[in-house]
Formats: C-alpha cells, structure tokens, sequence
C-alpha cells in the first residue's frame, strides 16, 4: 500500500487521523516564464507541525518519500509531497483505502479530481 513496514511507523489509520487533524491538500497555481498559458498547476500533500514534533515527521509516514522542511523563521516543519507519481501511486491509494473521516474528506476529493485531471492532461491548457 505505500506505508512504511518499519514497526516503529504509525499503523495506516493513525496516519489517516492524525491527517485528519494536521493534513492539507493542495493545489498550487504558480507564474511560469517556460509553460505557454504563463502559469504551472501542481499538487500537494502537506503535514505541517511544531519544531517540537520533528521526530514524529521523521517516521516517514509514506516509506521514505517526500521532503521534510524546517522553517525556523516560522517556527514550523513541514512533511511535503508533491512528486505527481507518490502523490498518484501512494498518497491517492491510501486515503482510498483508509478514508478521512471529518470535512477534510470533501476538500481530499476535489484534490484528488484535480491531482488525476493533471496526470490525465499533463499541459493543462
């Protein structure tokens, strides 16, 4: 399924809740000098938490993909994905699997509708 099976990782449904709680999904719209329409489209999967909680980030939550990012200007960390394959193979597939359960669900699957609508039209004219 894409979750890490080191023993000392949270199980499958602790992840989904602790999402719940600390997750987002995004979809980012950014100038681009090199894409025709002057604009780029990607996704994001997102944990962002307290330097504190830095150790929890550092299980890897999806088997050793995407970057941890530490800010401390604004004293936060931040688990980011937004490779379109993990996000497509593992981070879909997950919370397929084991879904949301509070009103992040509905903004999970305008995110997924957009995330598949990239994979599906690459250039997104």
């Amino acid at each position: 399924m894409g979750v890490s099976n080191n023993p000392k990782s949270l199980g499958p449904y602790s992840i989904t809740g602790f999402v719940d709680a600390e997750g987002s999904f995004m979809i980012l719209l950014t100038e681009s000098k090199t894409c025709k329409i002057g604009w780029t489209v990607n996704a994001r999967f997102q944990i962002r938490l307290h330097p504190n909680d830095l150790p929890l980030l550092k299980k890897y939550f999806f088997g050793g993909i995407g970057n941890i990012n530490v800010s401390s200007k604004e004293q936060a960390v931040s688990y980011r994905i937004e490779d379109i394959k993990s996000l497509t193979n593992v981070i879909i597939p997950h919370f397929d699997s084991y879904p949301l359960q509070s009103a992040k669900k509905i903004d999970y699957l305008l995110w997924k509708e957009c995330t598949n609508l990239k994979v599906i039209d690459k250039n997104l004219t």
